[in-house]
């Protein structure tokens, strides 16, 4: 299991008039977690849960973001060099 903090930022600019914009920040942090399934055969599934919060007035106030994560072995085998 993981613990995570992610943040993300970002400048958007509006246009307010025709010969002038404005610049609005957004910013979001996501508190979460993932947990991590180890099957035979080098397969694993992650399953993650966070909640994002606005940090800015233009951001979102809250939301939940669900991750899952299917993965394996394509080709060959562990032993292959």
């Amino acid at each position: 299991m993981n613990l995570m903090l992610e943040w993300t930022g970002t400048w958007n600019e509006l246009s307010v008039a025709k010969d002038r914009t404005s610049h609005e920040f957004f910013s979001v942090i996501s508190p979460g977690f993932r947990y991590a399934l180890n099957f035979q055969g080098e397969r694993q599934v992650v399953l993650g849960l966070a909640a994002p919060i606005g940090l800015t007035r233009s951001a979102a106030d809250i939301g939940v973001f669900v991750y899952l994560s299917l993965e394996h072995r394509l080709w060959g085998s562990s032993n292959d060099n």
